[in-house]
């Protein structure tokens, strides 16, 4: 076999790679685009659910309250899905407070079922969501955010005052 002159690249065999596997790149952007809108729709209807149960749907006041549990839901299995759910001390000391607030209103409490489930839903659903939210939230998501509810408080004032004249 005769040997390559220096000018001569000599090309590996076809079947023996020298690079290594590429493997893909982890875009968390791509991968929290769903959990960022999610969040977004949350917080919108977080900073108009008030108004549309007290002025424009008060035959809906109930519905309107838990519109957003669904949502948080999503949110949830979404992040644990990715791995981005949270399990630091606040989640786990969270989830044992919320086990117990349960368990005690069943046992001393009223005794009722579902007022023990309303009230679990109220005081721990959502605390999660602030820890997912520091997680998947970009700072141009925080400022649109800030622009979002200084807005929407103007328009909120407006109709504060409204009311009183």
């Amino acid at each position: 076999m005769p040997l390559a002159s220096p000018s001569e690249e000599i090309a590996p065999p076809a079947t023996v790679s020298l690079r290594k596997r590429q493997r893909p790149q982890f875009d968390f952007n791509r991968q929290t685009e769903g959990i960022r809108r999610l969040i977004w729709l949350y917080l919108i209807l977080w900073l108009i659910e008030g108004g549309l149960r007290r002025w424009f749907l008060p035959g809906l006041a109930t519905p309107l309250l838990l519109v957003r549990d669904p949502l948080v839901v999503v949110i949830y299995w979404l992040a644990w899905s990715k791995n981005l759910f949270p399990t630091n001390g606040f989640i786990i000391t969270g989830v044992i407070l919320a086990f117990l607030t349960f368990a005690s209103a069943l046992m001393v409490g009223h005794g009722n079922p579902l007022v023990a489930l309303y009230g679990v839903r109220c005081d721990f659903l959502h605390v999660p969501l602030i820890f997912i939210m520091g997680r998947v939230l970009r700072q141009k998501d925080l400022v649109a955010l800030a622009r979002v509810t200084v807005r929407s408080e103007e328009h909120t004032s407006e109709l504060q005052s409204l009311r009183h004249l």
